[in-house]
């Protein structure tokens, strides 16, 4: 149910066309979520995520986050300092495959 009063995001349209058209795997997008949900959704241009298995929440294995993150951060989607992520804003610099419509 909708309520006015919750927190919500606020993303440009370009990020957020560049987010729906990226090339991604379902646990890539998910960790992309979780980086934008815990930074931009708490009013902070960062999240502080301590361990990358704190990656697990969004239902991916431990043995899987290491490469999934390696790979968002070295595409430039996700931007990291030690324990803190941020999403690329900067979505000329970002370096990923876009879909292609199937119609």
């Amino acid at each position: 149910m909708y309520n006015p009063k919750e927190p919500y995001l606020r993303l440009a349209h370009s990020v957020e066309e560049r987010l729906m058209t990226g090339n991604f795997c379902q646990q890539r997008r998910r960790m992309i979520d979780l980086v934008v949900r815990t930074s931009l959704g708490c009013g902070k241009k960062a999240a502080y995520i301590r361990r990358q298995r704190d990656f697990e929440v969004v239902g991916i294995g431990e043995n899987r986050i290491k490469a999934h993150l390696d790979w968002l951060i070295n595409a430039r989607v996700i931007i990291r300092e030690g324990c803190y992520y941020w999403l690329n804003m900067d979505c000329e610099r970002v370096q990923i495959k876009l879909k292609l419509a199937s119609w």
